[in-house]
């Protein structure tokens, strides 16, 4: 028994540390009560703020909830100075071909084109180099 157990505590912690590591759990809905702020046609621009880079609430998006009526281009910003997106800035999930990366020219700015060919509520994560992950919402409606 004293065997298994040394041989099978580096696994565990590996594991362990592995689960640490992963995305939060993805909700099945926005929260009740947060009201959705519509996209103007053209560029939806975000606003993302940094207050503490090590809570999971320390990132903040200035519509936690954004609805896109038809087709748009999204960027996303970070006003705090110092801090960058990661390669991965926006990731949806699950990932949805309706979300193309768009190509951005600075570090602080991260653009996707919102091809609104689904309605529905969408989850996404911010990946702030360095930080934990903020989780909020895009809703394409008609």
């Amino acid at each position: 028994m004293d065997k298994f157990i040394a041989w099978a505590a580096p696994g565990l912690l590996l594991s362990a540390a592995l689960a640490s590591c992963a995305q939060p759990r993805r909700p099945d809905a926005p929260p009740p009560g947060l009201a959705a702020e519509r996209c103007t046609p053209g560029i939806c621009e975000l606003k993302v703020t940094v207050t503490n880079c090590h809570s999971a609430t320390g990132i903040t998006v200035d519509k936690p909830l954004v609805e896109a009526t038809s087709a748009v281009n999204m960027r996303w910003t970070i006003v705090t100075p110092g801090f960058e997106f990661d390669i991965d800035g926006i990731r949806f999930d699950p990932a949805n071909p309706q979300f193309e990366r768009q190509p951005s020219p600075r570090r602080n700015e991260f653009r996707i084109q919102n091809k609104k060919s689904r309605d529905g509520d969408f989850y996404y994560f911010i990946h702030v180099k360095g930080c934990e992950v903020a989780d909020p919402w895009v809703r394409n409606t008609r």
